[in-house]
């Protein structure tokens, strides 16, 4: 019988995103990625700068860009698996990334295919981070990859 390998939310980062930008990942999986030409130079200061944007446009307003989202299934990545990392409005700032990683486990079969879904998912995930604002890994303290 095949194990199947849980991937993580930390896995989808560092394999889309590009390891010069920096980035903070909530518990509910929203990132804020810095794509700022300054790099921070402490994690205090790119969490609370996180945190700041999440304050900023976390907030869900359905019927405005606080509501609209982009979903985008990850199969170049993980073909058979549902991964998804949405898109979300910041009225374009374009110092930052929002966005959030959505986990097969999240949302089960429903995701196979089905963007809006996820898309709506996410977003409600979002909400979520912004109420809580709990920051469980940076870029800063990115682990080295499991051998």
């Amino acid at each position: 019988r095949a194990v199947c390998k849980m991937i993580t939310a930390h896995e989808v980062l560092r394999r889309v995103f590009p390891s010069t930008l920096q980035w903070v990942l909530f518990k509910h999986h929203t990132i804020v990625v810095s794509q700022r030409k300054k790099l921070f130079e402490s994690r205090d200061e790119l969490q609370e700068w996180a945190q700041d944007i999440l304050e900023k446009y976390g907030e869900v307003i359905p019927g405005t860009s606080r509501g609209d989202f982009t979903p985008t299934r990850m199969d170049e990545y993980w073909p058979d698996d549902a991964i998804y990392i949405t898109e979300f409005d910041v009225d374009g700032d374009n110092d930052v990334y929002l966005g959030h990683i959505l986990l097969p486990e999240a949302g089960g079969d429903e995701l196979l295919g089905n963007d809006m879904y996820a898309g709506l998912l996410a977003r409600k995930r979002r909400e979520e981070d912004y109420e809580g604002m709990n920051v469980i890994l940076t870029s800063f303290d990115d682990p080295p990859p499991a051998s």
